[in-house]
C-alpha cells in the first residue's frame, strides 16, 4: 500500500499539484493587492466631498511647502543690515532716493557740516549724499529732492530686541525707518533734523517668530527731506 502511495507516479501528481496551488496562491495575492489598491486609490469621501487620500496627500505637501518656505526666509544674521558691502545686495529699492547709496565715510563732516554720521564702519544710507565710493567727489551731495523707499528682504524674528541708527530728517510720515510684521507695520521711528545718527532700540520680543521685514523710507523733498540710517543689530 504504502509502495504504491510513494510511486514515482504519485509523487509527480503531488508535485504538480502542489505547483498548481502555489500559482493559484500566487495569482489570488496579486488580484487581492490590486484589488486593496484599487480600493486605497477610491477611499471614501469624507462629508465636504474632498477625498480623503487627497486630503493626506495635501497636508503632507503643505507641510514640505512650509519647511522649504521657512528655509528660504533669511534670518537676520543673513541680511546686509550694516551696508558694509558697499551696496543694497538683498535690499528692493524704488524710487531714486536711494540710487547712490550706501554712503561712503562720513560725508556731512567731509562738507563742513558740523554733524558727524556717526555711522558704524564705512558705509550708510544717507539719502542726502551723494558719496557712493571712494572715487567719488568728498562731500558731494544729491539734496532733498529725490524720493524713494529701501526694503529688506522677509526674515524670521529670532530675538527679542532689535536696534539701529536713525538721523536726517525729522516727519514720521515722510522720512522714517519701519518694520513691518505679517505685512502690518508696528513700529516706526523718524531722525531729530540732524545728520548725526543716534541709536533707536525696539522691544520685538511679542513678534518672535513671525515674519517681518524692514522699509527705509524717504518719500520727502521739502527741508530736511532726507533718511539717515545704519547697523541693524538683534539681540
Amino acid at each position: 500500500m504504502f509502495e504504491n502511495l510513494f510511486s514515482e507516479d504519485n509523487c509527480i501528481n503531488f508535485l504538480t499539484i502542489l505547483l498548481v496551488l502555489i500559482v493559484i496562491l500566487l495569482v489570488i495575492r496579486v488580484i487581492f493587492y490590486d484589488k486593496m489598491r484599487e480600493n486605497y486609490e477610491r477611499l471614501p469621501r469624507s462629508r465636504n466631498g474632498i477625498n480623503m487620500r487627497n486630503r493626506v496627500i495635501k497636508r503632507k505637501a503643505q507641510k514640505k511647502n512650509m519647511k522649504q518656505h521657512k528655509k528660504n526666509i533669511k534670518r537676520d544674521v543673513d541680511l546686509n543690515l550694516d551696508f558694509e558691502k558697499g551696496n543694497l545686495d538683498e535690499w528692493t529699492v524704488s524710487g531714486t532716493a536711494f540710487n547712490n547709496q550706501p554712503t561712503y565715510l562720513d560725508n556731512p563732516t567731509l562738507r563742513g557740516r558740523n554733524e558727524p554720521a556717526n555711522q558704524m564702519g564705512n558705509y550708510w544710507i544717507g539719502t542726502y549724499e551723494n558719496r557712493h565710493t571712494t572715487y567719488d567727489n568728498a562731500g558731494a551731495v544729491q539734496g532733498d529732492n529725490p524720493q524713494g523707499k529701501i526694503t529688506s528682504p522677509e526674515f524670521i524674528i529670532t530675538k527679542n530686541k532689535m536696534s539701529f541708527l536713525i538721523g536726517g530728517g525729522n516727519d514720521i510720515n515722510t522720512v522714517y525707518v519701519e518694520l513691518v510684521v505679517d505685512d502690518q507695520s508696528v513700529k516706526k521711528a523718524t531722525g531729530m533734523n540732524n545728520e548725526t545718527m543716534n541709536r533707536v532700540v525696539w522691544d520685538i520680543s511679542k513678534y518672535k517668530g513671525k515674519k517681518a521685514y524692514i522699509n527705509v523710507v524717504d518719500f520727502s523733498s521739502g527741508a530736511w527731506g532726507h533718511i539717515n540710517f545704519d547697523d541693524v543689530k538683534f539681540f
